[in-house]
């Protein structure tokens, strides 16, 4: 793994993983995990959307207005806590393959 990747964090993959095949093998492909961190702050009524270009194969991250987001929009990412989970990132763009 890369130099970013603690031991810690390999122990938390393991027993993330370790759950997933014994309580929910049916999720291993649906969900993974995404490293949580902020580059800048977003207001309460924006949110990250996801763009993908289908034929290039690159995706855009950018900050919206909520409002905006589309009809189709569909949560991506979530960060979760003990009050429930927030929906991090939108992606909207087209079906998702996984």
């Amino acid at each position: 793994m890369s130099a970013n990747v603690t031991t810690r964090d390999e122990e938390f993959f393991n027993a993330v993983y370790s759950l997933m095949t014994k309580s929910f093998p049916d999720m291993i492909e649906r969900f993974g995990i995404w490293r949580i961190h902020e580059h800048f702050q977003i207001d309460a009524d924006e949110t990250f959307h996801e763009i993908s270009n289908h034929e290039t194969k690159e995706s855009t991250l950018r900050i919206v207005k909520k409002e905006e987001l589309p009809e189709s929009a569909v949560a991506t990412s979530w960060r979760l806590s003990a009050d429930g989970h927030a929906v991090a990132t939108w992606c909207c763009d087209g079906p998702i393959l996984k």
